[in-house]
């Protein structure tokens, strides 16, 4: 029986690109570019598989590659180029292990690749100068990366990531947890707002910005409005495909916004500058357990970062039962609190439906009555209130460092 050599391409290609650093926003921004994010969403734990960097991801690639394959095998080579200048060259080595690669260098060389097909630009797209640490400056790389290498509608999409982050940091800072967290996080939904609620919450704002930088004005206000729109175009739409002179006018709006935008989350940290309404920043670090390079972290890449220190704490069965790692010095209390984070991060990587734990679920697994576990969970600070008349409760992520190391100090 024959087999189409492109199949075969997938299948080492995917056992390739699986040893290397693409991350799953790497994948969700390729292909959304491509215009196959809804086969990658479709195909089962692709993203997933890929966001815990999990044994079975190079078979999830060659499932979603598959996928595309069977509509449209030249868009498939496309796209496996594509990936490949992200992450190769292959060494000598690889090639003698994945030898079907070769057929990919084959097809840079002869220009196959809709990607090669650009022209490389050596100058980086945007420069910021107060650029925070955390996760900032790799963004920043791959934002310059995307545009050096002519991909104009992935770069302006992470440059709107880049602010509409930024945003949520200047408010954070600016107006803190307790008070402010409303005009950022929705905590019905358990998620960060939308962009468009966020410029619309600093414009409501803004005078509480202005005594910081000058910057801080409706020109700014504008100028986010502007961004977002036309990034919603590139990522939403399969027919706008943006374009180095389109994006280039967009230069010197992006680097401004993003800079007062730090300058204003700089500013606010500042003791001095602590706006009336707002909390002292000792108040904002101890009422969440999170420190300065925490902050601007979603649930999702808070449990990532510290899935080493979960993966100590307890462990799933195959028929799915929780089994948490018992340790002397472990008390009820700590025992609930791992329970829920343990449902948190099941829910995550969907080996359970919900994160939320009820008070009947913990007193049916600890043997307690409900007088004794009410009373751990009034004493428990990390948790978010779901539907209290019920009894039902989940785990605040953001106050997973605090909490991990209250716990393994034990």
């Amino acid at each position: 029986m024959a087999v189409d050599s492109t199949q075969s391409l997938i299948a080492q290609f995917a056992g390739f690109v699986s040893s290397k650093d693409i991350s799953k926003e790497d994948w969700e921004i390729i292909t959304k570019e491509f215009g196959v994010y809804d086969t990658a969403t479709d195909t089962e734990r692709f993203f997933r598989s890929w966001y815990f960097d999990d044994d079975d991801k190079a078979l999830r690639t060659t499932n979603f590659l598959e996928g595309i394959h069977e509509e449209d095998k030249e868009l498939t080579m496309s796209l496996i180029s594509r990936v490949y200048n992200r992450v190769g060259p292959a060494s000598d080595d690889e090639f003698e292990e994945y030898p079907m690669i070769e057929a990919i260098e084959d097809d840079i060389d002869d220009e196959v690749s809709l990607v090669n097909r650009v022209a490389y630009n050596s100058e980086p797209f945007i420069e910021i100068d107060n650029l925070p640490e955390s996760f900032y400056p790799k963004l920043l790389d791959e934002i310059n990366s995307c545009y050096q290498n002519g991909s104009y509608t992935a770069a302006l999409i992470l440059c709107r990531k880049l602010l509409e982050n930024a945003s949520i940091d200047a408010l954070r800072a600016r107006f803190g947890i307790k008070k402010g967290k409303h005009l950022f996080f929705n905590e019905d939904r358990r998620q960060f707002v939308q962009f468009s609620t966020l410029i619309s919450n600093l414009k409501t704002e803004i005078d509480n910005f202005k005594p910081l930088s000058d910057g801080a004005d409706q020109e700014l206000i504008r100028q986010l409005h502007e961004i977002r729109h036309q990034s919603n175009a590139g990522a939403h739409s399969l027919e706008t495909d943006i374009t180095k002179e389109e994006i280039d006018e967009y230069k010197h709006s992006i680097e401004r916004a993003a800079t007062i935008l730090f300058d204003l989350r700089t500013k606010a940290f500042d003791e001095e500058n602590i706006s009336p309404k707002s909390e002292s920043q000792d108040d904002q670090t101890s009422s969440t357990g999170l420190d300065k390079e925490d902050f601007q972290v979603s649930d999702s890449e808070m449990l990532k970062k510290y899935q080493d220190n979960i993966g100590t704490l307890f462990r799933f069965s195959d028929k799915g039962d929780l089994h948490i790692n018992e340790r002397d010095t472990l008390s009820l209390e700590d025992k609930i609190i791992i329970h829920f984070i343990a449902y948190q991060y099941a829910s995550e990587v969907e080996l359970v439906e919900s994160p939320v734990v009820s008070v009947n679920d913990l007193i049916e697994s600890y043997n307690s009555d409900m007088g004794e576990i009410w009373g751990v969970i009034n004493d428990i600070d990390c948790l978010r209130n779901i539907d209290k008349e019920n009894g039902e409760f989940s785990f605040n992520v953001q106050m997973l460092p605090e909490v991990i190391s209250r716990i393994t100090e034990r």
